[in-house]
């Protein structure tokens, strides 16, 4: 039986990594709100240049009616279309301005409840809390920001890892105590006798359709343009397995010998109100498929659950051992059963999309294609 395990120290080079891409990272933020910034101003100063132009002509040194400046052959009504839409766009900059820096900085900082709890890609890490808002640019720009930042520490763990053997993990994530549920980790990887566009391929056919696991049934999935061409897939998703619902960001990085498949399962969404029943996982997770020779493509991932919330708060442990079809003792014994069943569970649902993944790489064309080993 396998032992719950607590949250592991994340390696010096990786934390180096990390402190450096989130100092890139906020300058880029800080540049980013700066040319908002004088954006605005821009804005501002062409609308005042447009006054000032008004008040000394045509009619400079003239009272001039209103009535008459609209319908006086001169442009005005154009001039105060004009005016009305420079001042419409200098609002909306402004607001929008606001609405992303409170955005940004509310992912950034801990939640006050709880401050030492919080480690980066932890439960509580701020930006995996953060709200997807329904304003349409902000909503983009978000997409954008919490796809990329998975994509960073996707990169920062793959540059360390260096293994290449078979590998079906599951293991709990809990508290020091080890009697506090805190989520769930998965890692899988495999290698594919195939090339590099066909594994691609096959994975992005997977993760955008409808029938990704037997016991998830997708309510709703839209595509979204990011900033690089790229593709995101927006998924609600109900797992009648497990009774919950998740909302999932998919995207796609095309890297040369790499593609790197991201995975954001979200807190919250502005256009998604969480009904007070309903149990939402979240987390984040990658795919990295990697040429290593002709014909042969490494497949390794990682997701990280953590524990289903509802409008009330995390489920108890007795809720999550009901899920998983299990009886609540101890602690300690109740979690060794949720691990074990959860390992099971892991391994079947793995199963079949491995037979879904062959069926995909040999529909893309390929006829020299072989089972991964």
């Amino acid at each position: 039986m396998v032992s719950p395990s607590t949250v592991p120290t994340e390696p010096i080079a990786k934390r180096a990594y990390e402190r450096q891409r989130k100092r890139r990272y906020r300058a880029e933020q800080r540049n980013q709100i700066e040319l908002c910034r004088a954006h605005v101003v821009q804005l501002q100063e062409e609308l005042s240049r447009r006054l000032a132009a008004h008040a000394l002509s045509p009619h400079q040194g003239k009272s001039v009616a209103p009535s008459t400046l609209v319908h006086d052959g001169h442009g005005g009504e154009r001039l105060r279309e004009s005016l009305a839409l420079l001042r419409r766009q200098v609002k909306r900059r402004a607001k929008l301005l606001h609405m992303l820096y409170t955005w940004v900085a509310a992912s950034l900082q801990p939640p006050p409840s709880s401050p030492d709890l919080v480690i980066d890609m932890g439960a509580n890490a701020p930006w995996l809390h953060s709200t997807l808002l329904a304003d349409p640019v902000a909503r983009h720009c978000g997409i954008q920001w919490l796809t990329d930042r998975v994509f960073h520490s996707a990169m920062a763990q793959h540059a360390i890892d260096d293994t290449v053997e078979d590998v079906l993990e599951l293991k709990l994530l809990t508290m020091a105590n080890a009697d506090y549920f805190v989520g769930m980790e998965t890692r899988r990887q495999t290698t594919y006798f195939a090339n590099l566009a066909d594994v691609g391929h096959g994975l992005w056919t997977l993760f955008t359709g409808t029938k990704y696991s037997p016991a998830s049934q997708v309510e709703s999935i839209d595509v979204v343009d990011a900033a690089d061409g790229s593709k995101v897939t927006y998924k609600r998703i109900q797992d009648l397995e497990l009774g919950t619902n998740m909302i999932v960001l998919r995207r796609r990085y095309d890297l040369g010998d790499r593609i790197v498949f991201v995975h954001v399962y979200l807190r919250n969404d502005d256009c998604v109100p969480q009904a007070p029943h309903e149990m939402r996982p979240y987390g984040f997770g990658w795919v990295i498929a990697q040429a290593i020779a002709p014909e042969v493509t490494l497949v390794r991932g990682l997701t990280i659950q953590y524990t289903p919330e509802t409008t009330a708060g995390p489920i108890s442990l007795d809720r999550m051992a009901a899920m998983f079809g299990v009886e609540a003792t101890t602690p300690q014994a109740t979690l060794a059963r949720i691990e074990e069943n959860a390992l099971r569970n892991y391994e079947a649902r793995q199963i079949i999309l491995s037979t879904r993944l062959t069926d995909a790489i040999r529909a893309s064309g390929r006829q020299k294609y072989q089972p991964p080993r």
